[in-house]
């Protein structure tokens, strides 16, 4: 028996034994495993990517995107990906800077992704930037590419680059150094985690149109979205004051927890087992 084979016995064997009614699972919207054949009364699905299954063996879909197409009915809907606040420990830890030799006043961007979809539009507008404010700009999870820009751009000795971690104090550190989200992806997002989380700590952002734009459409009043280098830096220049980087942070916040609250997301989803599992 091949090892995927064995997976999706098993997976329906644990299913049958534990007699699990409904299952919940993210997967990309095609016709693919574990909804390959029907292994509970009510399958459920969080759709990420906007394909369309029509096989009859997904009795709920939960998009995260206006941009797929998709209206709300009895077996569709829209709810936001989840994503945590700041823990409770997160006001003793301490920052960055230090670290890294940052100065107190040092306006700080960040940008925390996989090391993959590059596009240099923030770098471009980072490297201007840097004549005019004095700032850092922090990558986590920077690609080769990235870097290559960096150099190009003549920016290295104010651009940190950060191996990717699963590390949850990390990330909250380097929440707590950043100033700024400074966000690029060449196809753009769905439902950005990333910007999401950000914006839970009070980080205003910075981001760019592309690909689906869902950047923009979760963004709020978090930020801006920008089209083009030239106006990634105005954005820079203008976030680079503290009252309006506080007030569109606070804007942010609140945005994020009506938004993205896990409690509050946990219990659309339930009340959407309800519906779709007597529908």
């Amino acid at each position: 028996v091949s090892q995927s084979r064995y997976d999706s016995l098993d997976f329906s064997r644990t299913v049958e034994r534990n007699n699990i009614e409904i299952i919940h699972f993210a997967r990309s919207g095609y016709y693919e495993w574990p909804f390959n054949r029907r292994v509970a009364k009510t399958q459920i699905e969080t759709n990420i990517f906007g394909y369309r299954d029509e096989s009859g063996l997904v009795d709920g879909t939960i998009y995260i995107s206006k941009s797929f197409g998709f209206s709300d009915s009895s077996s569709t809907r829209l709810i936001a990906t989840p994503v945590p606040g700041p823990t409770e420990k997160y006001h003793t830890l301490s920052d960055l800077r230090k670290d890294f030799g940052i100065e107190d006043e040092t306006l700080v961007f960040g940008r925390i992704g996989r090391p993959d979809n590059f596009t240099p539009i923030a770098f471009e507008a980072f490297a201007a930037c840097r004549k005019i404010v004095k700032c850092k700009y922090i990558v986590i999870g920077g690609c080769d590419y990235s870097r290559k820009a960096v150099r190009s751009l003549e920016a290295d000795d104010d651009v940190i680059f950060l191996d990717c971690t699963n590390d949850d104090e990390y990330i909250e550190r380097f929440h707590k150094t950043i100033d700024v989200f400074a966000h690029y992806r060449s196809d753009g997002e769905i439902c950005s985690s990333s910007l999401a989380h950000a914006m839970m700590y009070m980080i205003p952002i910075i981001t760019h149109f592309a690909g689906r734009n869902g950047q923009a459409e979760w963004l709020g009043p978090g930020g801006a979205c920008v089209s083009n280098s030239q106006e990634y830096l105005s954005a820079m220049l203008s976030l680079s004051k503290k009252d309006l980087r506080e007030k569109v942070g606070d804007s942010a916040r609140m945005f994020a927890l009506q938004t993205f609250d896990q409690e509050a997301i946990a219990q659309q989803a339930a009340s959407f087992y309800l519906e779709t599992a007597i529908s």
